[in-house]
């Protein structure tokens, strides 16, 4: 089960921290609906407010934020998410970060052990105080560049961009790139159907500054044909449910054959073929983050047939559930199905 932390600082913007928190609590609601009717399972994802200087966040503004725990923890986090939080002056900054050491002690240990990092804003500051953007490309606020320029010159800033990404660290340089970036932390730790649906009902485009590296899902497909957006949208919503072209063809309006047509027209495939996708997109995280066996997955994502199953996973992915499960564990010093 992944474990995520936002991190707040005492002059925290709310909406940042919101961004992350609302995102990943969509996702966790989205992952047990789909299941609901098989197994009442737990929330796929663990997040935890964290506050930098205790349990008691003091925002933007004066108000105050309870937090889940602090930094004197012990835990360990597959994800930090420094929110953006208020600076002050340009000659602030060096005071600032001198405030905050404990905190970018913090974060540069949870990298060390493996974690994703991510920051928004004045956030991002903290990870170069934390060392981690050392002769990386940061995105970054433009009112921040002189300063930080002068404090971290052996970090390449870039102000005209609104989220930079190098391996496992992720940097938004504006507030309206926060609600991109959560989503694409979502999209790193869970499946793609997850990450579409929340795309679909939040309206927010998580690739503002370029395409998604996975075309299958690209918002410039599902525009191309909006029936076809629509049906994929149906077919998200009900995968591990065993839903029928016919039930398809009868909630669009449209006769089966027509149906089929578009959506190869549309994307390459049929609407079987897609839905076997979503099915073996959901095993591979409960692979991954569970230690279900494989027959008991089969049934989660829709098939009865344990052996059908098995035979679909390997067509797509090469490998079968238990080899994939295998290598993710090899991979993942996280995963608890190691």
């Amino acid at each position: 089960m992944p474990r995520i932390a936002v991190l707040g600082v005492d002059g925290a913007h709310l909406a940042s921290l919101a961004a992350v928190l609302d995102m990943f609590e969509l996702a966790n609601r989205y992952s047990t609906r789909q299941y609901e009717d098989r197994e009442e399972l737990p929330a796929p994802f663990t997040v935890k407010l964290i506050g930098a200087a205790g349990s008691e966040i003091s925002l933007l503004g004066g108000r105050s934020l309870r937090a889940d725990g602090d930094i004197r923890g012990s835990d360990q986090f597959d994800l930090v998410y420094v929110a953006a939080f208020e600076l002050g002056r340009e000659l602030d900054l060096k005071a600032r970060m001198a405030g905050l050491g404990e905190a970018a002690v913090w974060v540069a240990r949870q990298k060390a052990a493996g974690a994703v990092i991510a920051a928004s804003g004045a956030g991002v500051a903290l990870l170069a105080e934390a060392g981690l953007l050392h002769g990386e490309v940061a995105a970054m606020p433009w009112w921040l560049e002189r300063p930080f320029h002068r404090r971290y010159p052996d970090v390449e800033i870039d102000t005209a961009r609104d989220i930079s990404q190098s391996g496992d660290l992720y940097c938004a340089g504006s507030a309206r790139a926060e609600l991109a970036l959560a989503h694409r932390l979502v999209e790193r730790l869970a499946s793609p159907n997850v990450a579409h649906w929340l795309a679909k009902i939040t309206l927010v485009d998580p690739y503002p500054d370029g395409p998604p590296p996975w075309a299958l899902f690209s918002p410039k497909i599902l525009r191309e044909d909006p029936l076809v957006g629509r049906a994929q949208h149906w077919l998200q919503l009900r995968f591990s449910q065993k839903p029928r072209l016919k039930e398809l063809a009868e909630a669009l309006a449209v006769s089966e054959r027509t149906l089929v047509r578009r959506f190869e027209a549309s994307i390459g495939m049929t609407p079987l073929d897609y839905l076997q996708l979503l099915r073996v997109e959901a095993a591979k995280q409960m692979l991954t983050r569970s230690l279900r066996r494989v027959d008991r997955i089969s049934y989660l994502v829709g098939y009865s047939d344990p052996g059908y199953f098995k035979k679909v996973f390997r067509t797509h992915t090469g490998m079968t559930p238990s080899q994939f499960r295998h290598a993710s564990a090899a991979d993942d010093p996280h995963d608890e199905s190691a």
